[in-house]
């Protein structure tokens, strides 16, 4: 069930904003996308639709079940389904320069052939499959959280293969996209602020007041980490609370990502053991 909250908050979404989904089903995903990609049609804007989880005659089928009349919006221009993985690979990798100019050009051919604006939708199927996300996360890392040309975006990711891969970075997901999506959730996400907030809490479950105020303390004093810089030195403050707990660090850091998953509302895979937070750093 997808909450409310999340269908009127991504009609309201800003222009050119760079968004990130968390799915657990593809029901779900489209449940969250179509409604989104619907409604920027009849708002006049183009849609590039990028698929690799499902062949594009698939989600054509799919999102003429949402009573989006695909036939009429391709016929039209307006509505492009592709394969991701023609749009995005090149000799195994991606060039991010080539892929953020392709960008580029289709929002320049929308405005020229009279719709408002570009929304696009993709997904990195073919680099999780791999397992080479990096290349991807480094595309993704070099896209602002909001566009200077007239184009909105929403990245789509599935948990549980995040989980497969690295659970964890879903941190740097959140932190260099603009706004969260998740089944009940739609919001805006201040990284630095959320994710101490996230520390806080946990430090305060686990630890209890006064244990927080010490380890606080400790990354002030001994690593020169105050409380209000943790959100931008999220590695710096991996190492130091290494130093402090040793193998005890592992624990804590699984507990902040459990704590971040829950207030995003992202189903956290238990099972997976891969979650150092600092595999993928937090960039200021």
């Amino acid at each position: 069930m997808i909450s409310e909250q999340v269908v009127s908050g991504l009609k309201k979404a800003p222009k050119s904003s760079h968004m990130v989904l968390f799915y657990n089903s593809q029901k779900e995903k489209h449940q969250i996308v179509f409604p989104f990609v619907e409604h920027g049609l009849e708002k006049g804007e183009a849609i590039i639709y990028l698929s690799d989880e499902e062949s594009p005659r698939q989600v054509i089928k799919e999102m003429s079940a949402f009573d989006v009349d695909v036939h009429k919006h391709e016929k039209s221009g307006a509505l492009k389904i592709l394969n991701g993985e023609e749009w995005y690979v090149e000799k195994r990798t991606i060039n991010k320069e080539l892929v953020v100019k392709k960008w580029m050009k289709a929002s320049a051919d929308a405005t020229r052939n009279g719709f408002c604006g570009l929304i696009v939708s993709s997904e990195p199927t073919y680099f999780l499959r791999h397992n080479i996300l990096d290349p991807w996360m480094e595309y993704e890392r070099s896209l602002p959280r909001r566009f200077d040309f007239p184009m909105t975006a929403i990245c789509r990711y599935r948990t549980r293969d995040l989980a497969s891969h690295n659970m964890s970075c879903l941190l740097e997901l959140v932190r260099i996209h603009s706004h969260t999506i998740t089944s009940t959730s739609f919001q805006e996400v201040d990284f630095r602020n959320f994710f101490l907030h996230s520390v806080d809490d946990t430090f305060k479950r686990v630890l209890g007041e006064s244990g927080t105020h010490a380890v606080f303390h400790f990354l002030e004093n001994k690593h020169e980490l105050p409380k209000s810089s943790i959100g931008d030195k999220v590695d710096l403050f991996n190492e130091a609370l290494d130093n402090l707990f040793g193998s005890g660090e592992k624990f804590l850091q699984r507990e902040v990502l459990k704590d971040i998953c829950s207030k995003l509302g992202i189903t956290y895979d238990l099972k997976n053991r891969r979650t150092r937070i600092s595999r993928y750093k937090a960039r200021s």
